[in-house]
């Protein structure tokens, strides 16, 4: 209200003056600063009840939410503010207001700002056989609901691969939210593959090592050994306990064994006599990579002489490698002939018997006259017969029987006998 104080003075004389002051007291609003309490990264939201006295108006409202001595929000409608902290505690702000009377009127903002909560799992790690189910605990909240739906807890669970994480959503008494999740390791060890695919006369090697680990194996041959050399086709089952971590396992792993077929090359060996074909051709006509050995890839191979020795090796589309070797022989007819007549009258023509042929080997040739007496012998093809008698005498004019023996180079130890009548004219 207005007020009407009396101001009196008297002097050291006596003398007494007075004066009327009057003074104005104005009202101040009241106020009441509301704040909420949030989790860490939602809003804190504050507002102010403000009480007017009847006439009165408000003409700024001021906000440090943070206490800092800055204002966040100024304005004359601004009757609401707000802060979003990343921190959890307990916290001060102030909310100050302006009335129409310039009058100001602080009040404090007391809040709170919660954590997420921090959950806890057990087991920890959590480790699991394949095909075996684990129970998951969780601590840390007030309430859970676990990713596949499970409210509570515990969840039950079943995981199908190694390294599988299961998440929960958690929230605490002051409705605080946080997801997290843990790791389930399925202890499976899957050490074999299948199929496995070998060529015929190949060991295919099944190995259910697992490196690292205590292991006992059984084949379903019998056998107990890591490794499962196989050559024949068939499907191989293993079952291997496994000591990991504390855990032991049964795993049961199988695998089908494939063996394929080298195609056969249907190259046989070849005897020619080369004055007769002068090329041989080597063509299987299968498909497949070939190599000539030593160093031809072509489809087809040919040879000119003999005797020759070729090897091929031809792969397959399964990667299969036949091999086999073609002898390349040559067997021409061995011959020997004479002329049928000679005439050794020392004209320079014809004088001399000489034998005429090829492929010949171990010659001896044997000359009688009309009587059966041997009159020439000689293993020399190169030594002819001049018509004369041993002791150097010219043999009488007629026809003389020839024996001649001899054997093939291509294919000796058969001895090859041949007669033949011989005319010696003068």
């Amino acid at each position: 209200g207005v007020y009407h104080p009396v101001l009196v003075v008297t002097t050291d004389s006596g003398c007494v003056d007075s004066a009327v002051v009057p003074i104005a007291v104005l009202p101040v609003p009241e106020i009441e600063g509301v704040s909420t309490d949030a989790c860490v990264r939602f809003p804190n939201e504050f507002t102010v009840n403000v009480t007017l006295d009847s006439g009165q108006s408000i003409v700024r409202y001021a906000w440090d939410a943070d206490a800092d001595g800055d204002y966040e929000r100024i304005g004359s409608i601004v009757d609401n503010s707000e802060i979003t902290r990343d921190s959890a505690g307990v916290y001060v702000g102030y909310v100050t207001v302006t009335a129409g009377n310039g009058c100001e009127i602080s009040d404090t903002l007391n809040y709170e700002v919660f954590p997420d909560p921090v959950m806890t799992f057990s087991p920890n790690p959590a480790l699991v056989c394949s095909g075996d189910a684990i129970t998951l605990q969780v601590s840390g909240a007030q309430s859970y609901v676990w990713a596949a739906g499970t409210v509570g807890a515990s969840d039950e669970v079943m995981p199908q691969q190694d390294t599988t994480y299961w998440a929960v959503t958690g929230t605490s008494a002051q409705g605080c939210e946080a997801t997290d999740s843990t790791a389930v390791y399925v202890l499976n060890h899957p050490f074999l593959l299948s199929p496995v695919e070998a060529c015929e006369g190949d060991t295919i090697s099944l190995d259910a090592t697992i490196p690292g680990l205590v292991t006992t194996h059984l084949w379903s041959t019998g056998s107990e050994d890591s490794v499962l050399l196989v050559t024949e086709a068939g499907i191989y089952t293993v079952v291997t306990e496994v000591l990991d971590a504390g855990l032991v396992c049964t795993v049961t792993s199988s695998s089908e064994a494939i063996f394929y077929e080298a195609t056969p090359i249907p190259l046989e060996d070849v005897t020619v006599c080369f004055d007769n074909v002068p090329e041989v051709v080597l063509e299987p006509g299968i498909e497949g990579d070939y190599l000539w050995l030593p160093d031809s890839s072509r489809e087809t191979f040919y040879a000119s002489q003999g005797p020759a020795t070729v090897r091929l090796q031809v792969t397959n589309v399964r990667g299969c490698v036949s091999d086999t070797t073609v002898q390349i022989l040559e067997d021409c007819v061995p011959r020997v002939t004479f002329p049928n007549a000679f005439t050794p009258n020392n004209d320079g023509l014809n004088d001399v018997l000489f034998p005429k042929g090829q492929y010949y080997i171990n010659y001896h040739v044997e000359i009688f006259n009309r009587w059966g007496e041997v009159i020439f012998i000689s293993d020399d093809p190169s030594e002819g017969w001049d018509g004369k008698q041993q002791d150097g005498q010219p043999q009488l004019s007629g026809v003389y029987m020839i024996l001649v023996q001899y054997e093939s180079q291509f294919d000796p130890g058969i001895t090859i006998t041949r007669r033949q009548r011989v005319l010696l004219a003068y």
